[in-house]
């Protein structure tokens, strides 16, 4: 008994000098559970053109060949010196809204069977909605994919075929009836172009007041798009998108007014740019406005000082939570 005494005097001193170390301890919990300020939404891949990568591109390094279905043939030339080119530089950057236009798209090597498109942002954002439209026709299938952790692993979206049943057996086909569902669309005939919603309108009333679900199911670092030819595809043997869309917001908490240029931007800044560094309000850090200086806390107006009394709780809290069963607390 002893000794376990002397462990948990140990560790109780250990926890103290941990608490008084880490100032994100003395925030408000419940500050932290705030929806995200307002802010004006827009596509997030403006601007971020470099954050763009594909698997397969043609005429990455000579001019290569293609044909439509029609038998009518073009050339492909996306090296680096072709960009003038607008008819045969097909590079990925190409989707980005504000270059695509009918003569201006990406497109793929001929004869693969499966491309992935990823997007890598610099910090942790809001999807809204993804839009993907066809320079031709829809591939067999299609699946999306986020990661909130900077890729280190994935979460189904969606998915999207000609034929759900046979491109994905046993995956439910759509609507979603619960937020977590993961379902299969079937393409709508000639429309080429696909629209994905994080929380369609018919699943708002199931998130009502859970905030924190809906920040989970919203927040994202990578997008992966991934389209499939299967051997019994017909139409032409390449891939080609004209414009990809990912509407949404930067991820700040409480309180912040805007989202503005990391240090690096600020001599390229542009007005249709989403940036990711959160405006906090004064005195209150981080790039997404989540904690203040050490002593001070977090309120809806900002940080500040704790009082003794919220000190004290916050201390007991965090000895409690370090030491748990082993203690009786008597008040």
């Amino acid at each position: 008994m002893k000794i376990l005494r002397k462990c948990l005097v140990l560790k109780l001193l250990i926890s103290i000098t941990f608490f008084e170390f880490v100032n994100t301890l003395a925030i408000n919990a419940s500050s932290k559970l705030q929806t995200a300020s307002l802010k004006r939404d827009g596509d997030l891949l403006i601007g971020r053109e470099d954050k763009l990568t594909a698997s397969s591109t043609c005429g990455l390094t000579k001019t290569s060949d293609y044909c439509l279905t029609n038998l009518e043939c073009f050339k492909c030339r996306s090296m680096n010196d072709s960009r003038h080119l607008s008819s045969a530089y097909h590079r990925i950057e190409n989707v980005v809204d504000g270059e695509s236009t009918k003569d201006f798209w990406w497109q793929s090597e001929n004869n693969v069977k499966e491309v992935t498109i990823q997007a890598d942002f610099e910090n942790t954002f809001y999807l809204t909605n993804l839009t993907i439209e066809f320079k031709h026709e829809y591939p067999s299938a299609i699946k999306l994919e986020k990661s909130y952790n900077n890729g280190f692993e994935y979460r189904i979206l969606k998915y999207f075929a000609k034929n759900c049943s046979k491109s994905f057996p046993g995956v439910k086909l759509a609507p979603r009836t619960d937020e977590d569902d993961n379902v299969c669309e079937d393409y709508k005939s000639n429309e080429k172009k696909i629209f994905y919603e994080v929380i369609p309108y018919h699943l708002q009333g199931l998130l009502a007041g859970r905030i924190m679900k809906k920040e989970y199911l919203r927040q994202f670092t990578n997008l992966k798009i991934t389209m499939y030819h299967d051997d019994e595809y017909f139409g032409n043997n390449f891939f080609a998108i004209t414009k990809i869309k990912a509407m949404g917001s930067c991820q700040c908490f409480g309180v912040s007014s805007e989202c503005v240029p990391n240090d690096d931007q600020l001599n390229k800044v542009n007005p249709n740019v989403v940036y990711g560094k959160c405006k906090c309000a004064q005195r209150v850090l981080g790039l997404r406005c989540t904690y203040c200086e050490k002593g001070q806390i977090l309120t809806d107006k900002g940080c500040v000082d704790q009082t003794p009394k919220q000190k004290h709780s916050a201390l007991l809290a965090f000895i409690k939570q370090q030491l748990g069963e082993y203690i009786v607390w008597k008040y």
